[in-house]
């Protein structure tokens, strides 16, 4: 991940992207995973970035792809690296 900007609200520079705890029943369900700049200091929040999970592609015991699969590493990495660059065109 690149250089995420300062927060635009209360000027801090402890901003990190995070994964987003799941606020629904559905989004449980469905296993998304949503990550999101959050500033530490004041817990303003950047938009989302949801991550598609694949039923598909869902480890099984048929020898299905794993977790660390670099596939799925790969896609973790954009959707951080996504959900930076929208916090920093906030700024």
């Amino acid at each position: 991940m690149d250089h995420v900007a300062n927060c635009p609200f209360c000027g801090s520079s402890d901003v990190g992207v995070q994964q987003l705890a799941f606020d629904s029943l559905v989004a449980k369900a469905s296993s998304d995973r949503r990550y999101a700049a959050v500033c530490v200091s004041c817990g303003c929040r950047g938009p989302a970035v949801v991550l598609k999970n694949d039923p598909h592609q869902e480890p099984n015991a048929t020898g299905g792809p794993t977790p660390d699969d670099p596939v799925k590493l790969r896609a973790r990495y954009e959707a951080v690296e996504e959900a930076a660059n929208f916090w920093n065109r906030r700024v």
